[in-house]
């Protein structure tokens, strides 16, 4: 395995700020990330997190069931049909995407195909010995091929269901950092139901928002608080720009430089974020309101 950096990861319901916060990071001379921000093999299906822990409880009961036999029954070194899946889905759908403005993405921005090769080739040797040391080793030699690998010390990833399986990353990698990028939950339903992915209406949105965050926030019950930063995005762009940009410094563990600075005051301006749109683009907005104020109740996320 090579020399480890530290990894933060970022996450949240989605369209919560969790791209962005890697974009501002990276441009610290410390911090690496992109190339892609998200690079899907760690927590997606049949990666890494499922390989060690088996499918994540939220998904189909069926599912669950299968894989804790399968995880129970085989050891590692039979454990070939997940393994299989990880290889096919690192040379197709990781290697090569289309992110969500139509745009190619994927590991082939990081590393060659030969490099590729070589990581597969050596998580199968190492993986029925020793599948937890065998996948943190796969991580960190990843992180060592990266093109862009500069030696920095720390390196982000933003997929927003980092947040969800917080405490199975966390599992994997003790060491890791979480920021969970929070939103109200009103203005992050005007967001989705624009994109492709997302519910089609402004109450199975909302739902959606509620089923996520109660997820998130039961993972980050496992992980240290001292390794969790919980940062709301209108809070960062615009209520409490500096105190929420020095929150930021002192959790990752670095010091504001120029580059860092310029890109949170020219990219990030307060009128990147416009508090209450859903106001302006849901017509039944005060129904939403009352599903919103009702799960803060009952959920005392606030």
């Amino acid at each position: 395995m090579r020399s480890q950096t530290l990894p933060i990861f970022s996450g949240g319901t989605g369209r919560s700020g969790t791209t962005i916060i890697g974009k501002l990071l990276s441009q610290h001379p410390e911090i690496r990330g992109g190339k892609p921000y998200e690079v899907r093999f760690i927590n997606d299906r049949f990666g890494l997190l499922d390989l060690c822990y088996g499918v994540e409880n939220f998904e189909r009961r069926w599912k669950q069931t299968f894989s804790q036999i399968y995880l129970n029954l085989l050891s590692p070194r039979k454990r070939t049909i997940f393994f299989k899946q990880f290889e096919s889905n690192f040379r197709g759908k990781w290697w090569l995407r289309e992110n969500r403005i139509g745009e190619a993405s994927g590991l082939h921005r990081s590393i060659s195909e030969q490099e590729r090769e070589e990581l597969l080739l050596t998580f199968k040797k190492q993986f029925p010995r020793d599948h937890i040391q065998a996948s943190r080793n796969f991580l960190f030699d990843f992180l060592y091929y990266q093109r862009h690998n500069r030696g920095e010390q720390i390196w982000i990833d933003t997929t927003p269901l980092n947040i969800s399986v917080a405490d199975r990353i966390y599992l994997l990698l003790p060491e890791a950092k979480f920021i969970h990028m929070k939103r109200d939950g009103r203005d992050t339903v005007a967001s989705v139901l624009k994109e492709k992915w997302g519910p089609k209406t402004p109450t199975s949105a909302m739902r959606w928002w509620i089923r996520r965050m109660n997820i998130s926030m039961e993972a980050l019950r496992s992980v240290p608080k001292d390794q969790v930063l919980e940062l709301d995005l209108e809070k960062l762009v615009v209520t409490n720009r500096e105190e929420s940009y020095r929150q930021l410094l002192e959790f990752v563990g670095v010091d504001d430089v120029p580059q860092m600075r310029k890109y949170f005051e020219v990219e990030m301006p307060a009128e990147r974020v416009r508090i209450g749109k859903y106001r302006d683009e849901i017509p039944a907005w005060k129904d939403l309101d009352k599903l919103y104020f009702n799960a803060l109740e009952k959920l005392n996320w606030s």
